[in-house]
């Protein structure tokens, strides 16, 4: 008998282990999965939704790894330790079990042009989240905000007037999260010691921060996690080493290349899908340089978007062989005095279009 119960004892506690925080504790809340659509308010609108169930911990939003990793085209695996996987875009970002310490890992290479040599680069940081990771109905749950920036979300909020919380990020189409196949760098103020990086070559010649500007600059006292912040794709790094090459190998500085929505919202006449929130776009140089690219890439006007209405103003490369890899640039028409190239997915004839909210 004695035996019997000790024997149960053991299977309960084992069973309440596994189980860890039941969901009876906790209120459910809504997490919407959006893409991105308007710039006139100090949030996004929410469009080509989705809604996942998460937690509400003591004023705290937690959502299941698998229900985050689903609308944004990521994948959720478990090693030993455990330790929590989140994969998307060539970036791995590891959890672990109850605690608050977070790693960011990404590994890439950079040809430079000027000399033929492929660098191996990576963009590698801890972080710590304020709250760890808990097990709620046995599934493993992180902080909202936090996984979900570090997954290169744009922006991640409570959502005061309808008690949920929302996660925008450019991937998500209802629940058939959109493909993309660019590898991206992602930080920010959630990460350790991020504003330290500043003087970080990404590539050969351009760093993080200092007279190169890839991070977003832009302080807004109302939203200071988005300080600094990056998302960029490995090839609009190579294609700005491409340029320096089209140019003779002569040193320039971008004058913009991540855009947080905040810093694209207050920018006069910057599009409301601006390629520069996405990671795949960059302003620089003058007249000389933008000629100089457009006559590399074989710029032709654009087709209309998928929607039938002309995208005035863009030009796309006709030139597979092109020096610089652009796929698109603006045209001279717009009266801009500076290069603004784009890099893939591109919206042009023939492509699969880059479907925006309406």
């Amino acid at each position: 008998m004695a035996l019997s119960i000790i024997i149960m004892v053991i299977l309960l506690g084992s069973f309440f282990c596994r189980q860890g925080v039941s969901s009876a504790s906790y209120p459910t809340t809504p997490i919407v999965f959006s893409n991105i659509s308007d710039k006139s308010g100090d949030y996004p609108v929410v469009c080509y939704s989705t809604t996942k169930n998460g937690y509400n911990v003591n004023g705290h939003i937690y959502v299941k790894f698998q229900d985050l990793a689903s609308p944004l085209g990521a994948t959720f695996t478990i090693l030993s330790g455990p330790t929590y996987v989140l994969a998307i875009n060539g970036q791995s970002n590891y959890f672990y079990s109850s605690s608050t310490t977070s790693y960011s890992q990404v590994y890439y290479t950079i040809l430079d042009k000027s000399n033929n040599q492929t660098t191996q680069y990576s963009f590698n940081f801890p972080g710590t989240m304020p709250y760890p990771v808990m097990t709620i109905d046995g599934y493993p749950c992180v902080w909202v905000q936090y996984a979900a920036l570090t997954s290169g979300s744009l922006i991640g909020r409570w959502d005061s007037s309808n008690n949920r919380y929302i996660i925008y990020h450019w991937r998500v189409n209802g629940n058939n999260p959109l493909s993309d196949s660019n590898t991206y760098l992602v930080g920010g103020e959630w990460l350790s010691n991020w504003d330290s990086n500043s003087t970080l070559y990404l590539s050969p010649h351009f760093q993080l921060g200092g007279y190169d500007n890839i991070w977003s600059n832009y302080n807004l006292s109302s939203h200071p996690d988005y300080y600094r912040q990056v998302k960029i794709a490995v090839a609009t790094l190579q294609s700005m080493e491409n340029t320096r090459k089209l140019m003779g190998n002569t040193p320039y500085s971008p004058s913009c290349v991540f855009r947080s929505y905040w810093y694209n919202k207050s920018l006069s006449g910057s599009w409301i899908w601006s390629w520069h929130m996405k990671g795949r776009a960059m302003d620089a140089g003058g007249t000389t340089m933008r000629d100089t690219v457009i006559g590399d890439i074989g710029a032709m006007a654009e087709c209309p978007d998928q929607y039938g209405n002309p995208r005035f103003g863009f030009l796309y490369s006709t030139n597979p062989s092109s020096v610089t890899q652009w796929d698109e640039v603006e045209s001279p028409a717009l009266a801009t005095s500076w290069l603004h190239g784009q890099r893939a997915p591109k919206d042009n004839c023939g492509s699969t279009p880059v479907p925006h909210c309406p």
